[in-house]
């Protein structure tokens, strides 16, 4: 699908964001599409998106058995992986906190064929639950590169307010894990259904918060 094409689909995947923070970075992102050719690099500032910068992440696809290499990662992410993340690759298991297989699929299916990925991940150990935004950016060299967002939101949070939205007659959405085929394309969060999860009012510290600081408080309601 050309570039063109997608931003004629682009509501349509802007349902199915869970986080206002994904909302904002691809209302971003689409003001710098233009024509069949994905947002450049050099198009992207980041004092227009300082609050999201610590959790964002430049990527660069490599070949395999690397996949991806980090280029750069926000400060907010040392929490999600357990550490430093930029100059890792695929092949580097332990960076990806035993879910290299699962990223493996997504940047596969991103390389065949380049365009906006989103979903959601369960993190047992953690008791957390990763929202992730992937966006194609084109690359001096004429390569693709991705601009990433990852969030991670307690898992009782998240679990709490799916059961008030099934309680009022929402389906519970699943939550992809790596030992799924994840043959297609994420499922649709509640935020794209009547009566579904709505998470709306991320603290304005979530952009800032430093290591070991408790997660920020986060409002949810359900329409």
């Amino acid at each position: 699908m050309t570039p063109r094409a997608w931003k004629a689909q682009a509501g349509a995947f802007a349902q199915q964001l869970t986080l206002p923070q994904q909302q904002e970075l691809l209302h971003y992102w689409l003001e710098r599409l233009e024509g069949d050719d994905w947002p450049s690099f050099a198009s992207i500032h980041p004092a227009a998106i300082g609050r999201l910068l610590p959790h964002l992440l430049i990527l660069e696809h490599r070949a395999a058995p690397e996949f991806v290499h980090v280029r750069l990662a926000g400060s907010a992410l040392w929490d999600i992986y357990g550490g430093e993340i930029t100059g890792a690759t695929l092949r580097q298991q332990d960076a990806w906190r035993g879910h290299a297989g699962y990223w493996r699929h997504i940047y596969e299916r991103m390389q065949a064929h380049p365009m906006p990925d989103c979903g959601h991940l369960r993190d047992d150990a953690r008791m957390a639950v990763l929202f992730w935004l992937r966006l194609p950016l084109r690359a001096a060299d004429g390569g693709i590169w991705l601009l990433g967002l990852d969030m991670a939101l307690p898992m009782s949070v998240v679990e709490d307010s799916w059961q008030v939205a099934e309680a009022d007659g929402a389906e519970e959405p699943p939550v992809r894990g790596e030992e799924e085929a994840l043959s297609g394309p994420p499922p649709l969060p509640h935020a794209a259904r009547p009566g579904g999860l709505r998470i709306t009012g991320l603290a304005a510290s979530a952009a800032t918060r430093g290591a070991g600081e408790r997660p920020p408080r986060i409002n949810i309601s359900v329409s």
